[in-house]
C-alpha cells in the first residue's frame, strides 16, 4: 500500500510503468489516501497524481516486496 497525502484533495492517479504503460487508474477523494498497489510487481512505477484544481504531480515509487 502506498500513502497519498496532499495539501488540496486529490481526485485520482493513474499508475504507469516506466515504459509509459497505464497499469491502474483510480479515483481518490481527499487529502489523504490509501492506495492499494500489491498487484503489482516489485520494480519502478510511475504515478500520475491529480489534484481537485486538475494540477498534476508525477512521482516515481519502488516496489519491493
Amino acid at each position: 500500500n502506498v500513502f497519498l497525502n496532499s495539501e488540496l484533495a486529490l481526485k485520482e492517479v493513474i499508475v504507469f510503468s516506466v515504459t509509459g504503460q497505464e497499469l491502474l487508474r483510480l479515483k481518490l477523494s481527499g487529502k489523504e489516501n490509501l492506495i492499494n498497489l500489491s498487484e503489482l510487481n516489485n520494480g519502478t512505477y510511475l504515478l500520475k497524481i491529480r489534484d481537485i484544481n486538475d494540477n498534476y504531480k508525477i512521482s516515481k515509487i519502488v516496489l519491493e516486496k
